[in-house]
């Protein structure tokens, strides 16, 4: 039997290493020991078992804290002080978290894989029970875990469930890059049938408009010119299809509603109104960015997304977002996405060194089959787009997935699946 094949039968899932790697999936976990929504396991285990760090990495890792320093000194202000060294953190959460599973040895490897199974099964069996609202009485546990979570299927503002997590969006990505996982390792046959029962699950179970998008641009990136003959039938045959026996959920209201409407500027505005402040962050983000080479300075968000939000000259008075939160005008804001926040504190200038590093680390995957190109493009969407500056799941479940399939392709492992 090959050796790696008796190492990955025989990994021990109860250690300290398992204990910290399995607190990686669930950064949503912070015990309410202080205000942010991510705690820094992530950081926390890198800082452990990093024992060398690419010269990409280190001189990355200096220019985001340069231009923290240099923000601070400029403005001297506490609250910049503060903003900076919690935008830091963000930043280095998720940037550690994709250097520490880059430079792990093939048997910890081997480790995640097993873990991020039964992490996938338990969530998936969690979001059922959370659905019918069995463990409700655990509500107070949940909230205590994760404050901003709830043990039940949020009802009364039409929401799906939040698993252990702070709201079904965030909630849903997560998943979907462990079934991503999942499905890379464990599902040979009939993937077919499992991508649409996952659908199902997502469309049913999570609710989330942003978590059916993210999770069809994979099937698009996965299967592409096989979707051609499905997708015209259903563009034949959707304008004789009602909707109205449809009902629950963001996602199907939301397509509830853009189906009833003809006009695409009416389209359009709707996308960008039901999704709060994330579509029209993201872009006010690179429009900043792309138009000052620094950036705002890491720490000074609140202004410069004020400011960036402003060189759109989109009315934000027509979004309810800014009705509610800004008394029609705008307020400062996080961007959706790792990439777009970052260009809006350190500019075009400032970012090029990370694409340069994220380069020179996935450049060797991205030949090696299908299915690394397809999960490099979603993890690029994920990052540039959507969610938490330093929620780590994506970069860790990338490389993983990337790692795996390396290993494959080289034939120096064959893994067994139990």
């Amino acid at each position: 039997m090959n050796k790696n094949v008796e190492n990955f039968n025989k990994v021990k899932l109860i250690s300290v290493f398992s204990f910290l790697s399995v607190m990686l999936f669930f950064p949503s976990i912070t015990f309410g020991i202080y205000s942010a929504e991510i705690f820094p396991w992530a950081f926390i285990i890198s800082l452990l078992y990093i024992k060398s760090y690419n010269k990409y990495f280190l001189l990355l890792i200096l220019v985001l804290f340069f231009s923290f320093l240099f923000t601070f000194s400029s403005l001297n202000n506490s609250f910049i002080f503060f903003e900076g060294v919690r935008s830091l953190g963000a930043y280095y959460n998720s940037l550690f978290a994709f250097a520490f599973v880059i430079c792990l040895n093939n048997l910890r490897i081997f480790k995640i894989i097993k873990i991020s199974k039964f992490i996938f099964g338990l969530l998936l069996i969690l979001g059922i029970i959370q659905f019918f609202g069995i463990i409700q009485f655990l509500d107070p546990l949940f909230k205590f875990i994760i404050p901003s979570s709830s043990a039940s299927v949020l009802l009364e503002i039409n929401r799906g469930v939040n698993l252990l997590s702070i709201e079904p969006a965030r909630a849903g990505n997560e998943l979907i890059f462990l079934y991503i996982l999942f499905r890379l390792v464990f599902i040979k046959r009939n993937k077919i049938i499992y991508d649409i029962l996952f659908a199902c699950y997502l469309l049913i179970i999570i609710q989330s408009a942003m978590v059916i998008l993210f999770y069809s641009i994979f099937v698009l990136l996965y299967y592409r010119l096989k979707l051609l003959y499905p997708a015209l039938i259903l563009i034949l045959i959707l304008p004789f299809i009602k909707f109205d026996f449809i009902g629950g959920g963001r996602a199907i209201d939301l397509f509830n509603e853009l189906y009833l409407l003809e006009n695409y500027d009416d389209i359009f505005f709707t996308l960008i109104n039901t999704s709060g402040h994330r579509l029209i962050s993201i872009y006010s983000s690179f429009l900043y960015g792309l138009t000052y080479p620094f950036g705002g300075g890491i720490g000074n968000w609140m202004i410069s997304s004020v400011e960036a939000l402003k060189m759109t000259g989109f009315d934000l008075s027509s979004l309810n977002y800014f009705k509610l939160f800004g008394n029609n005008f705008a307020v400062g804001i996080r961007s959706s996405g790792f990439v777009s926040n970052l260009i809006l504190d350190i500019g075009w200038l400032g970012i090029s060194f990370f694409i340069f590093y994220l380069y020179k680390s996935l450049k060797d995957y991205w030949n090696l089959n299908n299915e690394s190109r397809t999960i490099i493009l979603l993890f690029l969407t994920k990052i540039f787009f959507i969610g938490a500056v330093g929620h780590p799941l994506a970069w860790i479940i990338t490389v993983v997935c990337l790692r795996y399939i390396y290993l494959n392709s080289i034939k120096e492992t064959t893994f067994v699946h139990e």
